[in-house]
C-alpha cells in the first residue's frame, strides 16, 4: 500500500475542520438559526452560504466513506461498517434535505409546512448522530486492545460529541467538539500505518 493512498481524505478532514466551525460561527453570529421569522424570510434564495452549507454535507459524506475504507485496508476492521453507512445515509438527508428547504420558493402557504420539515429533520437527524457517534464511540473502546492509539482518541471524542447530540440543547458544543474528531481522523489518514492486516 502507497503511504500517500489516503492524502486527500486527510486534506479534506483538515479542509472541513476549518470550514465547519467558521461556517455555523457566521450563521450563530448572523443570527439566522436563532431567530425563525429572519431564517424563513431568506428561504427561496441560493446564496453563497446555501452552497457551503452542501459542500460541508459533501466533505462530511466523503470523510466517512474514507474512514470506513481505511478501517478495512489497514485493519480489516469492518465493526463498525453499518453504523458508517448510517451516518452518511443521515447526512444525506440532513444536509441535502435541509439545502433543498432552503432554496424552496418561499411563500405564506408553505412557511409552516418549511418551518415543520426543518424542525423534523434537523431534530431527527441530530438524535440520529448522536446515537450513533456514541454506539461508534463504544464499539471501538470494545476493542481497545487492537486498534491504534489515534483510533482510541476517536472513540473517546465520538462519545462526547454523541452526549452533546442528543442533547440537542447544547448541540452547539459541535461545533468545536467534530473539528478535533476531523484533525485527529486527519492525523490518522496521513500517518504511515501503524498495522496491516491481509486477508
Amino acid at each position: 500500500m502507497k503511504n500517500n493512498n489516503y492524502l486527500l481524505p486527510g486534506v479534506t478532514a483538515i479542509l472541513l475542520a476549518v470550514l465547519f466551525p467558521i461556517y455555523w460561527i457566521q450563521e450563530i453570529i448572523l443570527g439566522t438559526y436563532n431567530d425563525n421569522e429572519s431564517y424563513f424570510s431568506t428561504m427561496g434564495q441560493l446564496s453563497f452560504s446555501s452552497w457551503v452549507f452542501l459542500s460541508i454535507g459533501l466533505l462530511s459524506i466523503y470523510i466517512y466513506y474514507c474512514f470506513k475504507r481505511i478501517l478495512h485496508d489497514q485493519l480489516n476492521f469492518k465493526s463498525i461498517d453499518v453504523l458508517l453507512w448510517l451516518m452518511i445515509s443521515t447526512s444525506m438527508v440532513f444536509f441535502l434535505g435541509l439545502f433543498l428547504l432552503d432554496v424552496w420558493p418561499a411563500s405564506a402557504d408553505s412557511n409552516e409546512l418549511r418551518m415543520s420539515l426543518t424542525y423534523t429533520i434537523s431534530i431527527g437527524s441530530m438524535i440520529i448522530f448522536g446515537l450513533v457517534d456514541i454506539t461508534i464511540g463504544i464499539i471501538l473502546l470494545r476493542h481497545f486492545d487492537m486498534l491504534p492509539n489515534l483510533l482510541k482518541a476517536i472513540a473517546i471524542v465520538s462519545l462526547i460529541q454523541g452526549i452533546f447530540e442528543l442533547s440537542i440543547i447544547f448541540n452547539f458544543a459541535v461545533i468545536f467538539i467534530f473539528p478535533v474528531y476531523l484533525i485527529i481522523l486527519a492525523v490518522y489518514f496521513l500517518r504511515k500505518p501503524e498495522m496491516i492486516e491481509l486477508v
